[in-house]
């Protein structure tokens, strides 16, 4: 199994029966056709839902994290083995010009050889990109709406 075949088989397990979380990052455009190399797995979720799979995956909660970009209560980053490191967060906010909740309103299921994920459609994925606003996020955002 590929490293991030790995970490997707560890975030099926331990998801949580909720529908409040999605793939987001450039796992998500992989897995939605985007020619893009993961360096990690990016899990959104509310607070509840983002806690259960830090539990489930054997990794402790951290109260919260911030940045001048983004916040995130709690930010939890997971190691695995062999696999890609996993970034849990819940309760997203994205400073553009005041801290804005990221509010995903699409759910697509992607099939996986380890399961179901999640994902926004790949125009939301476009416009979730380009609400991060960083160099990096703009360039793939480009690449989705080609």
């Amino acid at each position: 199994m590929t490293p991030l075949e790995v970490s997707l088989a560890r975030i099926v397990a331990a998801a949580p029966d909720t529908d409040d979380w999605w793939l987001i990052g450039s796992v998500a455009a992989r897995l939605s056709g985007i020619d893009l190399e993961p360096q990690d797995v990016d899990v959104l979720g509310s607070r509840t839902t983002i806690e259960a799979f830090a539990r489930n995956l054997g990794g402790g909660v951290v109260a919260g994290s911030g940045s001048e970009r983004f916040r995130s209560t709690p930010f939890v980053r997971i190691e695995i083995d062999g696999g890609l490191p996993v970034e849990l967060m819940g309760d997203l906010h994205v400073n553009s010009g005041g801290w804005t909740p990221l509010r995903v309103k699409t759910r697509v299921a992607l099939t996986t050889a380890a399961g179901t994920v999640y994902a926004p459609s790949l125009a939301e994925q476009a416009d979730i990109f380009e609400a991060f606003g960083r160099h990096k996020d703009l360039t793939k955002a480009r690449l989705i709406r080609m």
